[in-house]
Order: C-alpha cells, then sequence, then structure tokens
C-alpha cells in the first residue's frame, strides 16, 4: 500500500541495529530480527520480533509494524493497525513514518480521509528532506486540497525534491516551466528537467521530451531524439507515446514508412483504452 519505504527502510534498520549490536545495545537485537525476516519474507517471525521491540519503545518497530500491516504480501494486511503503528511512530517523529501516515490521511487507508491531516504530515516528513513527501505536499499545493492552493509553493517544493534526484519531481518541475505556471515560462529549463525525469526511465517525461524535440521547444528540432525517448515511453506501457509511434511509423516520420508498425503500436494503446489509437485502427480496416 505504501509507495516507499519497505526494503529501503529494513535495510536502514538492520544497519542501525548492527551498529548498536556492536555497541552492546542489546535492545537492538528484537528490531534486527524483525528487520532481518521481514527482508526474508518470513512475515510470521518479523511482527514477533517487531512485536517485542514495539513494547521495549523501539521507534522503528513502530514503523516496521506499520509497513507490515500494510503489505498484502505478508499475509496479515491490516490497515487499521497499520495505520495505528504508522502514527505511533509519525508522532516520534520517524520521518518514513510521517510519509506514509500522509499517504494514508490522503487515501483514506485505516483513517478517515482528509486532505488536511495528508499535508500536515507531508510538510513534517519534507521538513526533513524527505523527497516523496515534498512531491506530494506539492500536488496538494497545485490542487488545493488541504492546504489553499499557491503553484509557487508547489514549485518550491518540486525543486527541493527535483535536486535530490527524484524523477516525479522534475517531471513535475518541467511541467511547471514549459506551461509557465509559478515561474516564468523557460523552455529550456522544461527540457533540462524533462530530461533529468528521462534518464531515470521516467515513461512521462520521456514522451514530453520527445514532444519537445519533435517540435524544437527549448532548442533545435531533433526527429531522432524524439523518436528514441518516444519508443523508450511506449516500450514502457505509456498508452500516448505507443499511439505517437503509430503515428511515426504511419507516416514515416524520421523512420521508413510501415503499416505493421503501425498497426502494432495503434493496437497496444487502443488495449489501453486510447481513444485516438481506435479511430486509426478503424480507418485502417
Amino acid at each position: 500500500m505504501f509507495i516507499s519505504g519497505k526494503k529501503r527502510h529494513w535495510m536502514k534498520v538492520v544497519f542501525i541495529c548492527l551498529t548498536l549490536c556492536i555497541m552492546g545495545n542489546s535492545l537492538a537485537d528484537n528490531l534486527m530480527e524483525g528487520g532481518k525476516y521481514y527482508l526474508q519474507g518470513d512475515y510470521e517471525k518479523a511482527r514477533f520480533y517487531l512485536e517485542k521491540a514495539a513494547k521495549e519503545g523501539q521507534v522503528k518497530a513502530y514503523a516496521g509494524l506499520g509497513i507490515l500491516y500494510s503489505d498484502e504480501k505478508s499475509g496479515r494486511q491490516d490497515v487499521a493497525k497499520a495505520a495505528f503503528w504508522t502514527k505511533k511512530a509519525a508522532e516520534k517523529n520517524e520521518v518514513v513514518s510521517q510519509y506514509n501516515l500522509g499517504l494514508l490521511y490522503e487515501k483514506g487507508r485505516g483513517v478517515r480521509q482528509d486532505d488536511a491531516e495528508a499535508a500536515k504530515w507531508y510538510q513534517k516528513a519534507a521538513d526533513q528532506g524527505n523527497s516523496s513527501a515534498q512531491v506530494n505536499l506539492g500536488v496538494l499545493y497545485q490542487d488545493g486540497r488541504g492546504v489553499v492552493q499557491d503553484d509557487r509553493a508547489a514549485f518550491a517544493l518540486y525543486t527541493r525534491a527535483a535536486m535530490q534526484g527524484n524523477a516525479k519531481a522534475q517531471l513535475n518541475l518541467g511541467s511547471m516551466y514549459y506551461e509557465g505556471v509559478g515561474v516564468k515560462q523557460d523552455y529550456e529549463e522544461a527540457v533540462r528537467w524533462y530530461t533529468a525525469a528521462a534518464n531515470q526511465n521516467f515513461p512521462k517525461a520521456q514522451y514530453n521530451l520527445a514532444l519537445l524535440c519533435m517540435r524544437g521547444e527549448g532548442g533545435k528540432k531533433d526527429i531522432p531524439k524524439s523518436i528514441k525517448f518516444m519508443r523508450k515511453a511506449a516500450e514502457q506501457g505509456l498508452a500516448e507515446a505507443q499511439y505517437m509511434m503509430g503515428r511515426i511509423y504511419a507516416e514515416g516520420f524520421g523512420v521508413e514508412q510501415d503499416q505493421s508498425e503501425a498497426v502494432k503500436w495503434y493496437e497496444k494503446a487502443a488495449a489501453q483504452g486510447s481513444k485516438e489509437a481506435q479511430e486509426k485502427l478503424k480507418d485502417l480496416e
């Protein structure tokens, strides 16, 4: 259920516990065992040791139980318990739990849906440098959900997250520069941030970058580069890119015209509900 915080959280927990054990801190034993068994996929043993660690007051164990109860693979998914333990850790300033609690409030999972509460917990995590929280809070500011609508605040949050390498933030920042929302319109900056996200294989960024290269916005027209990134996005299943690949082959735009390739890509896009692709296939019948 949580977008982030599972394996990365547990690797961090195990590292912390190993360090504490080397220093002779026996309280880390149960937490380390819980993290170890979670990574191995033995969720029953993980729960057993995490609950022991939680009784010892280990904040990372609270966070771990929140993650475990949110995990469908654990066989013990319980959104109410996930929310309980996540909130308990978040209130102790555990940053991943603050982000995850924001997600729970935004989605209404295990708690009453509340965008204002989501924004509150995203803000706490964002203040600690969590890039995912910065992105999600930025989206709330753009949409005016749970906070007063503020494009400049969204831009500032996306910038902080993008500088940390968050691909979604880089995509959103590129879009703000392209559209001139919250910042002066700047196609070159849009290309810069779309490129950063595209190079992390973020399909929507690859698609947007391909369009800019095709139009010559933010630089010279570059049809080979445009097709390269359009194909990358299409191969990752982005319907808009699949439709465009169909057009590229149908029209012989920068490639040798190939109707069978065009049909292949139209069919992929149509299967995902693309009305444009469905219309193209009807025209080819």
